[in-house]
C-alpha cells in the first residue's frame, strides 16, 4: 500500500520531446496514489497481468499522466510497478495510409488525410497484442514523431501492471467496443471543449504553425477527434476532469 508523497515533478520524455512535468500535491495524494493503490489491489487478487485503459480526447495530458504514474509507481513501491504503453504505435504506416481509403458518414477519404482517426489504426494487431498481454511478455510498438511512422517491437512489456493510453480505447463503435472486454480497469479524462481547443491550438503553435494554420487544423481534424471521443464512449470505472488550470479533479469515486 502506498501512503507517502515523495515526488512532485519529473522530467519525462513524451512523444519524443522532454518536458518538466509538475503535478500538485493534492493531485498526487488525492487521485494518483489512491488510483495506484486501487490498481495494485486488483493485481493482488489475480495471477495474471493487469491491463488498465486510460482513454481521453487529444490534449488532455494522457500520455504524460501515464508516464508519470509509471515513474510514481517505481518511486513508491518495490512490488508491482506500472508500465505505460501508447496506442499510437498501432497506426498504419504512411505508405499504407496513402494507398487506402475509408468511408465515414457517407464521405470517402484517403486514410492519410484523416491520420489519427480510428480508421487509420491496425485494429486487428492492437486487439491481438492486448489479448496476448494477459499471459505473455510481448513487444509493443511506438509512434516515432520524427519519422511520422510506427516502430515495431520498440518496448518490451515486462511489468505486472500496464496502462495503455490513447484516444480510442473506450470508443463505442463497431469492433472498437470489443477492446474493453480485455481490460481490467478503465479511466477516462474529460474536459470542456473550449479548454481542449485552446490547448490544441497552443500545441500546434509550439510545433511551428501560425495561428491561422493551427486554427484551420483544429477545425478540420482536432475538433472532429475531440467530439468523436467525447460523444461515442463506453462507461469507464473512474472519470477524471481536466480543469482550466491544467490540474485534474476526480469526477467519480475510486
Amino acid at each position: 500500500m502506498i501512503n507517502e508523497v515523495v515526488i512532485l515533478n519529473l522530467e519525462l520524455e513524451v512523444n519524443g520531446f522532454k518536458y518538466n512535468v509538475t503535478y500538485s500535491e493534492s493531485e498526487i495524494k488525492e487521485i494518483f496514489i489512491p488510483l495506484l493503490n486501487k490498481i495494485i489491489s486488483i493485481r493482488n487478487r489475480r495471477n495474471n497481468r493487469i491491463i488498465v485503459f486510460l482513454a481521453a480526447p487529444p490534449a488532455t495530458g494522457k500520455s504524460t499522466l501515464a508516464l508519470f504514474l509509471e515513474q510514481l509507481s517505481k518511486k513508491l513501491t518495490d512490488f508491482f510497478y506500472v508500465q505505460a504503453l501508447p496506442l499510437d504505435g498501432f497506426h498504419y504506416t504512411n505508405r499504407y495510409l496513402k494507398n487506402h481509403r475509408a468511408t465515414i458518414n457517407s464521405k470517402e477519404y484517403n486514410l492519410h488525410d484523416i491520420k489519427g482517426m480510428p480508421e487509420t489504426f491496425d485494429f486487428e494487431s492492437l486487439y491481438k497484442s492486448i489479448n496476448n498481454l494477459k499471459n505473455k511478455n510481448v513487444k509493443w510498438p511506438i509512434y516515432d514523431r520524427t519519422l511520422h511512422d510506427p516502430i515495431y517491437d520498440a518496448i518490451e512489456v515486462t511489468s505486472d501492471i500496464v496502462i495503455i493510453e490513447g484516444n480510442w480505447l473506450l470508443l463505442a463503435e463497431n469492433k472498437w467496443d470489443k477492446l474493453k472486454e480485455l481490460c481490467d480497469y478503465s479511466i477516462f479524462i474529460e474536459a470542456d471543449g473550449d479548454i481542449l481547443k485552446d490547448r490544441l491550438i497552443k500545441r500546434k503553435l509550439k510545433g511551428g504553425s501560425t495561428y491561422n494554420q493551427a486554427l484551420e487544423f483544429y477545425k478540420r481534424t482536432d475538433s472532429k477527434n475531440v467530439n468523436r471521443v467525447m460523444e461515442h464512449r463506453l462507461n469507464s470505472d473512474i472519470t477524471l476532469k481536466l480543469l482550466e488550470s491544467g490540474e485534474y479533479s476526480l469526477k467519480t469515486e475510486l
